[in-house]
């Protein structure tokens, strides 16, 4: 076995280097042929430099004609002609000649014999998108012109033909196309042989180097396989481990699971594959928006989480699990990759905890009703003592005790009807705490109005409301019985707004006949006075002022104290208390 093994990495070796050889030849081959195309477009380049030279310097020799127009035909072509001597050295082949609008020669500076000839006949081949034409054409059409030419005595030439500002004169400059080609050779021959030299000396190095890449290129290889065994190796265990089920589904059916989601399911990994997703469902109408999720229709909704029932092997129920599911690839395939997690404890203790908040609402709801019938019947209570009595003080003070307990016990009943138990909407509590004093006072409210149109929508604690209902209903009774003596009509306004988030100010104000300025309300003698004092200043932290002037008004600031904090930490402190799924 061993033998066969090294005789196949024998021949594969063997093929190695003979695809090593072939590559190698291949690459000088390709590195010559590559060489020959780039002398052929170097001296295709070079020419066309050559033509773009020989028409400016044409225009140039040009010029003196556009110069001066007085100058005579002979004395202008003397001036072309030593225009053209004085560009420097020429190549021994370079000639200018001239001709007028009969095409008849008047300058040649190469075979003066010449002049005089007409060349009219003389052959521009055809080149690219330009047709063959003759110089007689060429002169009538007086545009320039550079590339091939054919002269008289039929030799190949590059010349360039502008035309003359001079009765239809043309210019030629003249240069032997077998010549200029010799000079451009010439000019990149060093290029080449470079090039030629370059390929022998570093092509067999070359050869070394592809075969060394094989080699590093083959160990590669194997050091590769090696890395990925154990990155498969070390994901299976990983996967393998997790506590969380893991699949990946094509089409509705299970490709992939790891060793969680078949223990959660009650089966072995292999079992599970190839079956479908819907299978591990349990039946129930919640169940129905996962499986669209895992189907290959739903798979475009792979963002969502959502909850559903496993079933475990033999149809029974098994625990309720949290799916997050994303759309993926698997082999070409278009597919569905989920995670499941076990739930189940976490769902017990959250319906443990929600019913233990319940029967606490309901608890705290209950503690609140009872307070406010026990001050109903205080208020009762108190209510028969002054049926029960003569003296007309002892039965005011006893109306107002009752006035004071239904304050407080409107703050119960208000708590008990909110959603939260723990603050109540001010606005609402002062609109009912007004009706009550009307109701009870109704010989004193007659012919008084409220203005209740500025209380904003603020809630307060019970901490806060208690005593300032409290202030209140001093602040409000004490309008009814001292600010409208003897009958009088007028109207009381109410005003509650926050400064801040947590300062709140509050105003009662009247238009009846005022607190005398000798009355300072804070050494009254007075019970209600003394009230306000002590709730404001003391219960609630805050301070007041009284201003006087068309009627009287009190101004009362407080900051809201920690009760709904309180609430909203002790909610904080419960979430997170609760175990998350």
């Amino acid at each position: 076995m061993n033998e066969s093994f090294f005789s196949q990495a024998t021949g594969k070796l063997r093929k190695l280097h003979a695809l090593a050889l072939f590559l190698g030849l291949a690459s000088i081959v390709g590195a010559l042929g590559i060489g020959y195309v780039a002398y052929l477009l170097s001296m295709g380049s070079t020419e066309r430099r050559y033509r773009s030279f020989y028409l400016r310097e044409a225009t140039l020799l040009a010029k003196p004609a556009e110069a001066s127009s007085r100058l005579s035909d002979e004395a202008l072509l003397k001036a072309i002609e030593s225009a053209w001597k004085d560009l420097g050295p020429k190549p021994p082949d370079e000639y200018v000649c001239v001709v007028d609008r009969q095409c008849r020669c008047i300058l040649h500076t190469a075979f003066p014999q010449t002049l005089g000839r007409d060349c009219g006949g003389n052959r521009i081949p055809a080149e690219g998108s330009h047709p063959s034409r003759t110089i007689q054409e060429m002169v009538d059409a007086q545009r320039s012109y550079v590339g091939s030419y054919v002269s008289s005595a039929g030799q190949e030439q590059i010349a360039a033909f502008v035309p003359i500002a001079r009765d239809g004169w043309m210019l030629g400059l003249h240069r032997s196309k077998e010549a200029l080609k010799e000079e451009i050779d010439q000019s990149i021959r060093f290029l080449r042989t470079g090039f030629y030299m370059v390929c022998g000396i570093l092509m067999p190095f070359s050869l070394v180097l592809l075969w060394k890449v094989f080699n590093r290129v083959e160990d590669s290889r194997r050091k590769t396989k090696e890395a990925l065994g154990k990155s498969e190796s070390r994901y299976r265990t990983l996967v393998d481990n997790l506590q969380d089920g893991l699949f990946i589904a094509c089409n509705g059916k299970v490709a992939f699971v790891n060793g969680a989601f078949a223990r959660m399911a009650g089966y072995e990994n292999d079992e599970i594959v190839g079956m479908e997703l819907r299978d591990f469902m349990a039946p129930v109408p919640e169940n129905e928006a996962c499986a669209q999720v895992c189907s290959k229709e739903g798979s475009e909704k792979g963002s969502e989480e959502l909850q559903f029932r496993l079933r475990r092997q033999g149809g029974e129920p098994g625990p309720l699990v949290k799916l997050k599911s994303a759309e993926v690839d698997h082999e070409g395939c278009a597919a569905v990759a989920g995670i499941i997690t076990d739930i189940t404890p976490f769902k017990l203790a959250e319906d443990e905890i929600r019913r233990a908040l319940e029967e606490k609402e309901v608890l705290l709801g209950e503690i609140h009703h009872r307070v406010k019938n026990n001050m109903q019947v205080i208020c009762s209570l108190l209510e028969l003592q002054s049926d029960r009595s003569e003296n007309a003080r002892l039965r005011e003070m006893l109306h107002d005790s009752q006035t004071r307990i239904r304050s407080m016990a409107l703050v119960y009943e208000k708590l008990h009807q909110s959603s939260s138990l723990a603050k109540i909407p001010l606005k609402s509590y002062i609109e009912n705490l007004v009706a009550a004093l009307c109701r009870f006072q109704p010989g004193q409210a007659n012919g008084i109005s409220i203005d209740k149109e500025k209380i904003e929508d603020i809630h307060l604690g019970i901490d806060d409301a208690v005593p300032c209902g409290l202030v209140l209903n001093e602040l409000i009774a004490n309008c009814f019985k001292h600010a409208f003596p003897d009958g009088r009509t007028g109207e009381i306004r109410i005003e509650a707004h926050a400064l801040d988030d947590a300062v709140l100010e509050m105003k009662v104000e009247d238009n009846g006949v005022g607190i005398p300025e000798s009355l300072d309300p804070r050494s009254s003698s007075s019970l209600g006075l003394e009230l306000v004092t002590g709730l404001v200043e003391h219960q609630l932290g805050g301070e007041w002022e009284l201003r006087r002037g068309g009627g009287t008004e009190f101004v009362l600031r407080f900051r809201k104290r920690s009760s709904d904090s309180k609430t909203e930490a002790v909610r904080q402190r419960e979430s997170k208390e609760r175990p998350k799924p």
